[in-house]
């Protein structure tokens, strides 16, 4: 994960990206809102599971 850094520090954008690739994820949206949006399930990105997957593992 990291930001793509245009404009304002806080309008900047999340990425999720594989350095491997060239492919990355954009989320226009605040780290902190990213986490809470994927932990709650109302974000998605094809680099990380669902965090319901996380949950299930007990």
């Amino acid at each position: 994960m990291c930001w793509l850094t245009d404009g304002q520090a806080d309008e900047w954008t999340v990425v999720c990206w594989n350095p491997r690739g060239w492919y990355y994820d954009a989320h226009p949206v605040a780290a902190v809102e990213f986490l809470v949006g994927w932990l709650s399930g109302h974000i998605s990105t094809s680099f990380f599971p669902d965090a319901a997957e996380f949950a299930e593992e007990d």
